[in-house]
């Protein structure tokens, strides 16, 4: 069953953007949390996937001080051990991570949880799992995850939006030029790295991307 595109929907997610900060964008990731803050965005993810525990652990305590100060809703990415000493607010799964459930039942009810998937029919799996949104991508391709699978292209958007009904976010390649239209495809937010880091610096890269993505969102109706 496909979803009904509603206001109400939207609510699940803390801004239709969500800023991806990593130490190999950006030397300070407590102020590229707070300027991204700045910009209006409700929840940010911390990806890291170079850190040892130890400095993943210490990063990720300076980083939940800061998030709690600034109203905004920190996810861990991959790392639910990460995500669970530290407080977190949830984490950011992978395929080949902790299986969501383990995660849901370490982290608990109120923790957002979400997945990332390649293909429509992973979307549609996801469905059944106890997830909070399903991220898809590369929507384009991306130079900040070098690994990423094939590129799915808007109509892969309008897929998984047509089939599925929980939060969709889109990622991989998204930017100012083209966040918009990734928006209007069907999605209810996007994941952004590389386009919070160019000559305009995050806090307006933020900012103009939550003003395409809300503009893409009123036409369509939500």
């Amino acid at each position: 069953m496909g979803r009904l595109l509603t206001t109400a929907h939207r609510h699940h997610l803390p801004s239709p953007v969500l800023p991806i900060i990593d130490p190999l964008a950006t030397i300070g990731l407590v102020d590229a949390v707070a300027a991204v803050a700045r910009g209006g965005a409700g929840w940010v993810e911390y990806r890291d996937k170079k850190a040892d525990d130890r400095r993943a652990h210490e990063r990720a305590v300076a980083l939940v001080a800061a998030c709690r100060e600034l109203g905004v809703r920190l996810l861990i990415n991959d790392r639910v051990d990460v995500a669970l000493a530290t407080g977190a607010d949830g984490v950011h799964l992978g395929q080949d991570d902790l299986p969501v459930a383990a995660a849901r039942e370490l982290l608990g009810d109120r923790a957002i949880i979400g997945i990332s998937v390649d293909t429509v029919e992973e979307a549609m799996a996801a469905e059944a799992l106890p997830v909070d949104y399903i991220a898809i991508g590369p929507v384009f391709g991306t130079s900040s995850k070098p690994d990423a699978g094939r590129v799915i292209g808007l109509d892969g958007v309008r897929a998984a939006a047509i089939a599925i009904s929980k939060p969709l976010v889109a990622v991989g390649g998204i930017d100012l030029s083209n966040a918009e239209d990734v928006v209007a495809a069907g999605c209810d937010c996007v994941a952004v790295l590389s386009a919070l880091f160019g000559s305009r610096g995050p806090e307006d890269a933020t900012r103009r991307l939550i003003e395409a993505a809300e503009a893409a969102l009123e036409r369509r109706g939500d």
